[in-house]
C-alpha cells in the first residue's frame, strides 16, 4: 500500500471516532471536557487528509519537495495543491481555526465547564469557547474534506 493510501485511511479512521465520540458516547457521558480530544481526532483526520493528498502529489512528481512539518506541509497545500485540484479555501481556514483552539487549550492555565461549553482562558486573558454545535460544524466541514481527498487520491490514481 503506497502511502497517501495509508494516510487517508488514517484520515478516514480519526474521523469516524470524532463522529462516534460526538454522536454516541458524548450524549451518554454529557462531560463537555469531552470536546478537546473530540477537537483533536478532528484535526488529525483532516491533517491525514491533507497529507494524503500532498504524498499523493510528491509521489508523481507534481509538487517539489516540501518541509515535514506543520508550516511546511500547509504550505506545500496551499501553493500547489489547493487551486490546481479545486480545494476549498474553507477547509483550510479550519485546519488553520482548530490547530489554534488545539494549541490554545494546549498552553492554557485554566480551563472550565459553564453551560455545556468547554471555555479555555489563555495566559492574556483572552477566551475561547467550545460547543457541541461548533464542534458539529467542524466534524461536517472535516468529513467533507476528507471525503475530497479521498476522491482526488482514488480518482487520480485510477486515470
Amino acid at each position: 500500500m503506497e502511502r497517501f493510501e495509508e494516510l487517508r485511511e488514517k484520515a478516514v479512521q480519526k474521523i469516524k471516532v470524532a463522529d462516534h465520540m460526538l454522536t454516541i458516547t458524548f450524549p451518554m457521558i454529557k462531560d463537555p471536557r469531552m470536546l478537546p480530544a473530540i477537537l483533536e481526532d478532528i484535526f488529525l483526520g483532516m491533517s491525514y487528509a491533507m497529507q494524503s493528498i500532498l504524498s499523493f502529489e510528491a509521489t508523481y512528481k507534481r509538487i517539489p519537495i516540501y518541509e515535514n512539518s506543520y508550516r511546511g506541509r500547509m504550505l506545500a497545500f496551499t501553493s500547489y495543491c489547493m487551486d490546481r485540484l479545486k480545494i476549498d479555501a474553507e477547509a483550510v481556514a479550519t485546519i488553520r481555526e482548530i490547530r489554534h483552539l488545539l494549541l490554545l487549550h494546549q498552553k492554557s492555565p485554566t480551563e472550565f465547564v459553564r453551560n455545556n461549553t468547554f471555555i479555555i482562558c489563555g495566559t492574556d486573558f483572552s477566551t475561547a469557547q467550545i460547543t457541541e454545535g461548533s464542534i458539529k460544524n467542524y466534524l461536517k466541514k472535516a468529513k467533507d474534506f476528507v471525503h475530497a481527498a479521498s476522491f482526488i487520491v482514488k480518482k487520480e490514481k485510477i486515470a
